[in-house]
């Protein structure tokens, strides 16, 4: 099985959030933070806590598509249907306008995310602490359902 990305990844993990927007680009214990002026990201290694740093390219902020922003999760995070929209007609047309959106939190408003080289030994640094993120969300949901 070929080696999945960092969006791949993140992909994955989002899709076992309630709301993708909901939660950052990468997970909080990872200490993450990228610099678009140097192109470089660094985080905290999981194994030894030790700081990373390494050099990143660009690449399209897969919660934003690129745009840099998006409707705020508390407005329609469990959906809209056409009977929202038909109640209120301004809400409709503020909706549509925009007006409730915000920046983007994975992004912050740049619409691209900074992403290391899968190959190098800080992207598979990386991409494993992502690996075990992943896993970790998908157990935490299995045990919700399972009732605990």
């Amino acid at each position: 099985m070929a080696k999945k990305t960092k969006s791949q990844i993140y992909f994955d993990l989002k899709k076992y959030a309630y709301d993708a927007r909901e939660y950052s680009h990468y997970p909080e214990w990872l200490h993450v933070k990228e610099d678009y002026n140097r192109m470089t990201i660094s985080f905290d290694d999981p194994d030894t806590g030790d700081r990373i740093n390494c050099q990143a390219m660009p690449v399209v902020c897969p919660d934003c598509q690129g745009r840099g922003k998006y409707v705020n999760p508390s407005i329609d995070s469990h959906g809209l249907t056409a009977e929202d929209f038909a109640e209120d007609r301004d809400f409709e047309e503020e909706y549509m306008s925009g007006r409730y959106n915000i920046t983007c939190r994975s992004c912050g408003g740049h619409r691209v995310i900074l992403e290391p080289d899968p190959n190098t030994e800080c992207g598979k640094k990386l991409q494993e602490a992502l690996e075990y993120e992943m896993q970790s969300r998908m157990e935490s949901e299995a045990e919700r359902r399972m009732g605990a």
